[in-house]
């Protein structure tokens, strides 16, 4: 699995793979180019999509990373992590492997 760079361009939205209507995405979000296309969040976990940050190979690149992560405010049970227009990677599947 690698990780892709994107946008997030909806919020909860209706799963539409589910019959009874009742199930929610918690992202959608715009893949970068080359790619562009949109791809569904199905959990809001950290595995799966995070706040884009990168900092590249130079000396203390960790320490810059841990320390410019946004502080995140005490969260309400049905509060998403991201809002849309967020910047986030997301684990993307490789289907040609």
């Amino acid at each position: 699995r690698r990780w892709a760079p994107g946008t997030v361009m909806s919020v909860l939205e209706d799963d539409p793979d589910d019959v009874t209507g009742q199930a929610k995405l918690p992202y959608v979000v715009k893949m970068d180019p080359p790619n562009g296309r949109l791809i569904s969040v199905p959990k809001d976990v950290y595995d799966v999509c995070r706040s884009e940050v990168c900092f590249g190979q130079r000396a203390g690149a960790l320490w810059f990373t841990l320390f410019c992560l946004p502080q995140q405010p005490a969260k309400k049970s049905a509060a998403r992590r991201f809002s849309v227009g967020d910047r986030v990677a997301c684990a993307v599947e490789d289907e040609s492997n």
